[in-house]
Parts: structure tokens; C-alpha cells; sequence
């Protein structure tokens, strides 16, 4: 029997390494997908609370195959504003599901889906913002909500911050009475309770259509689920109904399944969004307009009557950091086609080297979806037992989350360690993490801008952009946002190369730049969250867009007077 040098918790630890590597440098990376995508639209285990009414809502714990689809739909489709080309129906993955009506292209705008509620996340380690417009503030800027509710705010009044959430909290709060705090300390703990159950709160405060459809939303199981509402109870003077309590317990349970990070600090519940399953080369990718509405298009041409999907997990992490994850967040194992497949179509990242003999190749599990599946060369043939393969995958985990990742330098001396290199299949996610975490910094980290790096510098960064994408094609990724920000950042060094050339024409290269942009523009029509740098370089080609995609831009008004309206129908 094989043995192995880590104990359990070390090799749980060196796994989660593996899964929190992505945030260090989340701009060029989808970060937002890994704690945005915070869905999960599975059976739930549970039962139901049939006591558990609030006004007539009955949040029942879990889907069921007698669940009234019809009304479902009817409240998503009421609440959404949307016609869209899509269906709810028992998806073949797990529970609920949406489908295709008909064949859909690449781009197409599919649904655009209006947060039920837009409130703090419940980590305890976010930074202070403010109730009201839910911008992160400096602590010493917030000051409480002069209503009397305790919460921070940073606007005198209502009327300074647009948008403003918190009435409904407010009142619940100032009903129940929030007890006296102490000195600045006491407050600012309190404060940060009452911003971890802000969103427990404002579903609560919804109208009753709303909440109804908050109760077809599924929530975890999970016990650990909801414990913010516990500490919120120790703040306040009265205590809330036994109902209001079930309510906003399984609102913690339905924001923890479902929402989405909406920007640094703030996550939203889409619940039309919710019903997408996860697979992990989805079909679908989602940015967000000025109204904070979620806007999902086709990532890639989906045919008729297939479902509509999204990842929970970020593109470029290998199955068992993608394992890891959903099972810690989501309580499920995936076993969509890129799951099952050793190979990963062919991507490799989840990849160790044999080396064994000098031999190159590469070791995957026989059977991704089986833990206790032996790890075997695709190359010679040898075969490497599965708690060994485990302890490697989560050595290198824990060797990347040693890289000060933002450092230029301490990432470029790690990923060119011949040392490492020896070790590391060069397919690997931790290679590839390294690699992509390099792109960003180039033309952008302090004494690495656009004209401090060396030509040699600059053609790395044109051959790992050229890398990186066609990794994603492989995933069969489509125009994602992963993808449209690594065409920005490939356009941008083809934009010096020719500027370095010195008044030497370059007619192909002049092309590749342009149409890099103007690919890089089609993905981000109409997000909010575009680069204002990709606009930019627009603005200054002089380009007209397609109206949707200017009324992405933050900045400036589109040449020419062109129109900044998302259209709210989607047909």
C-alpha cells in the first residue's frame, strides 16, 4: 500500500492553495466567475419547513420534479421583463435548467436578468462600504445611518446615494431596535454584523411577488448556512417572528447558492441567472450594464433545445482544483463532459510530469470523476497512485501560493526556474496560473509599463496572449470575458511593437492589432465592467461600435452622438 508523507489537513490545505492562487491576481484571471459564480441549482436534500411562512410565502427547501414549472417561469419571465429564447425545464444535469428555443449564434444576447437584491457580501473579511450605495468607503468616511438603523452609511441622506437599497433594512431594523454600542470599536463590529445580514434583510423587505420567488430559489442544506442571522439576533433589542428568522435563515441559504459578485465587496441575486447549471466549458458568459442587470450572452453557437450553462469555476483550473471547490461551495461533484475527460480536451492543466526515465509525458487520472483512480502516463505507461498524485497536485499548490504574485519579478524568476521546470508539466494550471498572472503585470505593474519593457519581454507577452488563447479554444471557451480581455491585452502589444518600429509601415500587423480590439469590444458589448482602457484605444482608432457596445463605456459619450441604450428585450 502506498504511503503518504502529508496528513489529510495538509493535503486539504495544499488543495485550497490550489483554489485561492486565482485571487491574487484576479484582473486578468475571471474572478469574478470564481466568487461570482456562486450558483448552484441541484436538488436539495433537505425538507421542507411547512411551518415556515412569512405573508403568505412558503419557502420550501427543495426542488421537486412536482414543483409547478409554468408559475416558475411565469414569476422569472414577470420579473426579468424578458421574452428571451429560453425555456425552464428538468434539466438532464440536475434539477432545474434553462434551454434553447431555438438555434442561438455566438453573441447573442440571451437574457438580461434585474437583481432581486444587491447587498454586502457576508465575508468577514470585506472592507467597510456603505449601506446606501454599497461603495467601498475608509472606515473614518461612514458614519450611522442618521434613521437610527445602525448600519454604516456615507450620504447625509437618501438622496445623495443613487442607488439606494437600504430603505427596506432600515425599517426592519429600526422596528426590532438595535441595541447601544459602547465606544468606536463596539460600533464598528456591529456595523459589520449588520452589513453580513444585509442581505438576509432586504430579501425579507421585498414585496411578496419577490420573496415568492426567492422561495423558489434553491438554498443549501447545509446547516452552516444562515449564521449570520444568528448574529444578528445578539443586536437587536427585539427579537424578529420565528417565521422572519426561518425567512431570512433560508435567504442566507438561497444568496449562498445563487448569487453572484457584482463588484469588489457587493454580490447579487439574479434568479433567472440562477436557474443556469454549471459545466465547465459552458456555452454562456455574463457581464453586467449601468442598471446593474446581469446581461448573459451565447459564448458559443448553441443549437436548439440545448441547455444554456455557465461555470461556477474559473476556465483555466484543472479538474481536481475545480473538484475541490465545487464541492467545499456547491455541495455536488460535477460530471459534465470536460469532467470526464482526462485529458480535459486535450488542455492538460490538470497535468503532472512523469520524468520517470527522463520521460516527458504526462500523468492524468484514468477516471477524473473516481478520487481513488490511479494516475497513469500517457507517454510510457507508468502508473501513480492516487493519494500520491493528490500530494503532488497539492505540493505545487502550496508552492504557488508562496509566489508573491504581485511582484513581476518573483513571478518571472518562478515560472523560468529550470528547477521548476523539471517538476512541473508545462501544461500544468499552476503554469499556466503563473504565465497568465505575468501577462497582466506586463504594460501595466509599475517599471513594467508599456515602453519600460524589453523587446524580449514584449514578444513573450505576444507568445503567452497567442498561448493563453488558444488554451481557451481548446476549452472550447468562446468569446468569454477570460477571452476578450486577453485579445485587449494582445492588441495593446502589437500597439507598441508598431509604435517601436519607428514609421516602418506594417499593413498585417496594423490588421492584427485592430481586429484584436475589435474582437476584444464585440465580447464587453454592453459591460459595465469592460476595461475603460479598451474603450479608450477604440476612441482613439476612431471606430464606430454597434450602439450596445458603447453603452459599456464609463468614461466618455460615443463618437458621432451614437446611442448608449441596451435594449431590456431579448429576442
Amino acid at each position: 500500500m502506498e504511503t503518504v508523507t502529508q496528513n489529510e489537513k495538509e493535503l486539504q490545505d495544499g488543495e485550497e492553495n490550489r483554489v485561492a492562487l486565482h485571487l491574487k491576481h484576479e484582473s486578468l484571471l475571471p474572478a469574478k466567475e470564481l466568487n461570482s459564480q456562486t450558483n448552484s441549482n441541484h436538488f436539495c436534500n433537505g425538507e421542507a419547513d411547512d411551518s415556515a411562512q412569512w405573508n403568505g410565502v412558503e419557502p420550501v427547501c427543495e426542488w421537486s420534479e412536482g414543483e409547478n414549472l409554468e408559475e416558475t417561469e411565469r414569476l422569472l419571465r414577470q420579473h426579468s421583463g424578458c421574452a428571451g429564447p429560453w425555456r425552464l425545464f428538468v434539466s438532464p444535469l440536475e434539477g432545474r435548467g434553462l434551454a434553447a428555443q431555438r438555434p442561438l449564434s455566438a453573441g447573442h444576447l440571451l437574457l438580461r436578468d434585474p437583481p432581486l437584491v444587491l447587498a454586502p457580501r457576508a465575508a468577514g473579511s470585506c472592507r467597510p462600504l456603505c449601506a446606501r450605495c454599497l461603495r467601498t468607503r475608509p472606515a473614518d468616511s461612514l458614519h450611522p445611518c442618521p434613521a437610527g438603523c445602525g448600519m454604516a452609511v456615507c450620504c447625509p441622506t437618501p438622496d445623495d446615494c443613487a442607488p439606494d437599497g437600504h430603505r427596506g433594512e432600515c425599517r426592519l431594523l429600526r422596528g426590532w431596535g438595535v441595541r447601544d454600542c459602547g465606544g468606536a470599536s463596539a460600533r464598528a463590529q456591529q456595523q459589520a454584523v449588520l452589513a453580513r445580514a444585509s442581505a438576509a434583510l432586504r430579501c425579507l423587505a421585498l414585496p411578496q411577488e419577490a420573496r415568492r420567488l426567492v422561495a423558489r430559489l434553491y438554498a443549501h442544506p447545509h446547516p452552516r448556512h444562515g449564521w449570520e442571522v444568528t448574529d444578528l439576533a445578539t443586536e437587536l433589542r427585539s427579537a424578529p417572528t420565528p417565521s422572519q428568522l426561518r425567512f431570512m435563515r433560508r435567504a442566507c441559504a438561497v444568496m449562498d447558492a445563487n448569487a453572484f459578485e457584482v463588484s469588489a465587496g457587493v454580490r447579487g441575486l439574479y434568479p433567472l441567472s440562477a436557474m443556469m447549471n454549471n459545466e465547465c466549458s459552458p456555452n454562456t458568459t455574463h457581464g453586467f450594464d449601468q442598471s446593474h442587470a446581469m446581461v448573459v450572452r451565447a459564448a458559443v453557437d448553441i443549437p436548439e433545445g440545448r441547455e444554456l450553462t455557465n461555470s461556477y469555476t474559473p476556465l483555466l483550473w484543472g479538474t481536481p482544483a475545480r473538484h475541490r471547490h465545487l464541492q467545499l461551495t456547491k455541495h455536488f461533484l460535477c460530471r459534465c463532459e470536460r469532467c470526464r475527460d482526462p485529458q480535459e480536451f486535450g488542455s492538460l492543466l490538470s497535468a503532472l510530469r512523469c520524468g520517470r526515465g527522463g520521460c516527458p509525458g504526462a500523468v492524468v487520472s484514468e477516471d477524473p470523476l473516481d478520487e481513488s483512480s490511479p494516475w497513469r502516463c500517457g507517454a510510457c505507461g507508468w502508473q501513480l497512485g492516487a493519494a500520491k498524485a493528490r500530494a503532488t497536485s497539492a505540493a505545487l499548490g502550496a508552492l504557488l501560493a508562496r509566489v508573491d504574485t504581485g511582484s513581476p519579478e518573483a513571478v518571472a524568476a518562478r515560472l523560468r526556474c529550470p528547477a521548476l521546470a523539471q517538476l512541473l508539466h508545462p501544461c500544468n494550471q499552476v503554469a499556466v496560473e503563473l504565465k497568465s498572472c505575468l501577462v497582466w503585470h506586463y504594460g501595466h505593474s509599475a517599471g513594467y509599463t508599456w515602453r519600460e519593457l524589453s523587446d524580449d519581454d514584449l514578444c513573450w507577452k505576444e507568445t503567452a496572449c497567442g498561448e493563453l488563447l488558444a488554451l481557451l479554444r481548446k476549452l472550447r471557451a468562446g468569446s468569454t470575458r477570460l477571452t476578450g480581455l486577453l485579445m485587449l491585452e494582445l492588441s495593446c502589444t502589437l500597439e507598441e511593437k508598431l509604435r517601436r518600429q519607428q514609421g516602418e509601415a506594417d499593413a498585417v500587423l496594423q490588421a492584427q492589432m485592430e481586429s484584436y480590439l475589435q474582437d476584444a469590444a464585440s465580447v464587453f458589448a454592453g459591460d459595465v465592467t469592460a476595461p475603460p482602457e479598451l474603450w479608450r484605444r477604440i476612441a482613439a482608432l476612431g471606430r464606430k461600435l454597434p450602439a450596445n457596445e458603447w453603452s459599456s463605456c464609463p468614461l466618455e459619450a460615443p463618437p458621432d452622438g451614437q446611442a448608449t441604450v441596451v435594449s431590456n428585450c431579448c429576442t
